[in-house]
């Protein structure tokens, strides 16, 4: 014993060796068994070194990943940002929306909307509250305005109606325009006035199966005279609603940036997509390259034409020509924007009263083109005119 140490040499002990104030050990290393060795390095461990907890910051610590990943085996593309699942043979895919078709299609039961002769009706689905909108114009009267609201059941089940709201009494026979936006719940419509000769917009509230309109806003001042060139789509991205129309004089197709504010909206600049005199104008949105995808036909020669714009504030860029079948007439054009497959699809009708459609690729960048596909055929007689192209949306 020397002073309040204790010090061993040489000896073996069967059974517990105790100390009040610990054991220190001055030189030589402790060793327990063959697999830990204690040093001045510190505790060196052969194997696996097992605790109820550990604690301290981990800072040097090697041989563990901070940010762990998992490596899959992808089965198509899957972008930044997607979700994705496990499929049963282990590979992953990206989330989409899988949507059964028949084929034939097969339509279930009619639910009439109205007994009055309604005429050039344009409808969008509400799925905040899985409900559809109609709007058109009263034939049986003056031709004004009136709106319908219906459910729709997880079922497909559309209906019963609710009543009809009349929220424009001028002479509306021009084709509406109608969307949703989902940023502020509210739905827009755009109409050309045989009264006025002009082109206003309203912003409708959903409440059950009826739907209420604020005071009409002005959209383009002059006679546009046409009954197929309202167009409404909303940009997800920028929550804006762009309006696509005919404008007077030169006839061409003119747009603007709509902000909903409350049951009103304002309109930003003009913005001509072209110069060409036009009769027949759509619209869809690309939300992969956020992009307005816009088609007219033109009056004379009926070539449709292609447009990619480019939205920012209340302010929107065309990009040049892209003609769907240069050269040939292309009647009653109609676009949409498959966001499974990330391409766009138009349909049109031909001379020889053959419907064909293209799938075209944005490129975007400055140039805002597209590239198309070759035309394949939809019906090859007998083409119905006045049909609309839509694609369901990814999930």
């Amino acid at each position: 014993l020397v002073g309040s140490e204790m010090c061993i040499r040489d000896r073996d002990s069967v059974g517990v060796i105790t100390a009040r104030d610990g054991i220190k050990v001055t030189g030589g290393d402790v060793q327990v068994g063959t697999a830990v060795t204690v040093d001045t390095s510190g505790i060196n461990v052969t194997g696996v070194v097992t605790a109820t907890s550990f604690s301290g910051s981990g800072a040097n610590l090697t041989g563990i990943d901070a940010a762990p990943t998992v490596q899959a085996t992808s089965d198509g593309a899957i972008a930044a940002g997607d979700a994705v699942i496990v499929k049963s043979d282990g590979d992953v895919t990206k989330v989409v929306q899988t949507v059964a078709v028949n084929n034939p299609p097969s339509a279930g039961s009619n639910a009439r909307i109205y007994s009055d002769n309604m005429r050039r009706p344009a409808a969008c689905y509400i799925p905040d509250g899985n409900k559809v909108v109609v709007v058109a114009h009263n034939a049986s009267s003056t031709n004004p305005l009136e709106s319908f609201v219906a459910n729709v059941t997880d079922a497909g089940v559309i209906g019963p109606w609710g009543s009809v709201d009349r929220f424009e009494t001028n002479n509306c026979q021009a084709m509406p325009g109608l969307c949703y936006d989902t940023t502020n719940d509210k739905v827009v419509v755009l109409y050309y006035s045989s009264t006025t000769t002009k082109i206003w917009s309203r912003v409708g509230t959903i409440s059950g199966t009826s739907i209420s309109w604020g005071s009409r806003v002005e959209v383009y001042g002059a006679d546009s005279n046409n009954f197929r060139c309202q167009r409404l789509i909303f940009d997800s991205t920028n929550s804006k609603v762009i309006a696509l129309y005919r404008r007077g004089g030169g006839n061409n197709p003119n747009a603007r940036v709509g902000t909903v504010s409350g049951t009103s909206i304002s309109w930003g600049t003009e913005s001509a997509m072209n110069n060409v005199e036009s009769d027949q104008m759509d619209m869809a949105y690309d939300p992969d390259t956020q992009r307005i995808i816009a088609i007219s036909k033109a009056q004379s020669g009926s070539e449709a034409s292609c447009h990619v714009g480019t939205v920012s504030g209340t302010d929107i860029t065309w990009g040049a020509n892209n003609s769907i079948d240069a050269g040939q007439p292309s009647y009653y054009p109609t676009v949409a924007y498959d966001t499974k497959n990330n391409k766009v699809v138009v349909q049109y009708e031909t001379n020889s009263n053959v419907t064909k459609y293209k799938v075209g690729t944005v490129t975007g960048g400055s140039t805002n083109t597209i590239a198309w596909s070759s035309a394949g055929d939809v019906v090859t007689s007998d083409a119905v005119s006045y049909t609309h192209l839509t694609l369901p949306t990814k999930a």
